[in-house]
């Protein structure tokens, strides 16, 4: 659990979220893939690919409608929420997904 909710952790899933969004802005496909090898050093297959995809397209469509979610998501830990003011709902969405692949087998064998 402490991967999952630890300050750090959702800390770190948001700065490396900021960072996809703002080189791959609205390319869900290539923000899986980056994301992926980054943390656990191989391509998503194609089954993972559609599940992740899904899931920011939930999650984005959640934090457009719950703005305040998205906003205390962001604000957890020391890194500057106010850079993302203008994709909140996105990054926030996107740092679900990096939290969800840190959380994986084969990224918590490469911490």
């Amino acid at each position: 659990l402490v991967m999952m909710n630890g300050d750090q952790f959702v800390e770190a899933s948001h700065v490396m979220a900021a960072d996809l969004v703002s080189s791959f802005g609205e390319d869900n496909g290539a923000i899986i893939n980056e994301c992926f090898v980054r943390l656990t050093s191989r391509q998503p297959k194609k089954q993972e690919e559609q599940i992740l995809d899904k899931l920011i397209v939930e999650q984005q469509e959640h934090f457009l409608t719950n703005e305040s979610d998205a906003k205390a998501l962001l604000e957890v830990g020391n890194a500057d929420p106010s850079k993302d003011a203008a994709d909140t709902a996105r990054v926030a969405a996107i740092t679900v997904l990096v939290n969800m692949i840190m959380n994986f087998d084969e990224s918590l064998r490469h911490l």
